[in-house]
């Protein structure tokens, strides 16, 4: 009867034990942000792609690693309300 007890138990701790926390989990990727002023800029032999969003006071983005430009899909708009986004 024990055993009957406590097998269950056993496997949802288990299975706790194995989800991910949810700052271990990524939200999913925003969507690319159009705009129409966008390039690439040669430095030191190196294409470095940017885009320039809304106007006023500059505020530059920088990523590193691996990321990219669609990682500040949710900051770029509240920004570029009252900024000129890079």
């Amino acid at each position: 009867m024990r055993l009957f007890l406590f097998t269950p138990r056993l496997v949802l701790a288990a299975l706790s034990a194995l989800a991910a926390e949810r700052w271990e989990t990524l939200p999913p990727t925003p969507a690319p942000i159009a705009t129409d002023r966008s390039g690439s800029a040669q430095v030191n032999g190196i294409s470095i792609y940017y885009a320039i969003y809304g106007r006023g006071s500059p505020v530059i983005f920088l990523h590193g690693g691996l990321a990219n430009t669609d990682y500040w899909g949710g900051q770029v708009p509240a920004v570029a309300a009252h900024h000129t986004s890079f």
